[in-house]
């Protein structure tokens, strides 16, 4: 029978946040951003650099363990994508932004960057960075445990 590790919840914590602003600024800065064209890579990656970072600082993982920093991260990311969105880096508002540079002035509704479809969209991508944190803490969990 296998000795089972404790987590450290300090070190959960800051590999969490390190992930979490690795996977939004990779998500959300201009050119940066062309990651996502490379099967979301800034969404699996942040969470496999906080396993990364977690196995570092504590010297052993097991792959409950990864998941968790997984989640964490993912839950993190979506946090921070979803405080973006109100200054319209993220989320609707982010895309519209982003549309409206290519498309003439003015061709997006306005009412897309405001009420209930907005928020839903923006919830819906928190719900994303979690399942691609997922991800990521099993593929981290794979290869560092």
């Amino acid at each position: 029978m296998r000795k089972e590790i404790p987590m450290n919840t300090r070190n959960l914590l800051i590999a969490s946040v390190i992930g979490a602003v690795v996977t939004t600024a990779f998500a959300n800065i201009p050119i940066l951003n062309l990651l996502n064209c490379l099967i979301c890579l800034p969404f699996w990656g942040g969470p496999l650099l906080a396993c990364w970072y977690y196995k570092r600082q504590t010297g052993a993982m097991t792959m409950n363990q990864a998941l968790s920093v997984g989640v964490v991260t993912g839950l993190f990311a979506g946090v921070l994508g979803f405080i973006l969105s109100f200054v319209g880096m993220a989320g609707a508002s982010g895309l519209v932004n982003q549309a409206n540079q290519f498309l003439p002035a003015d061709s997006i509704p306005t009412e897309l960057l405001t009420g209930g479809l907005a928020i839903l969209f923006t919830l819906t991508g928190v719900m994303f960075n979690i399942l691609f944190g997922v991800i990521g803490g099993a593929i981290g969990g794979a290869i560092f445990k």
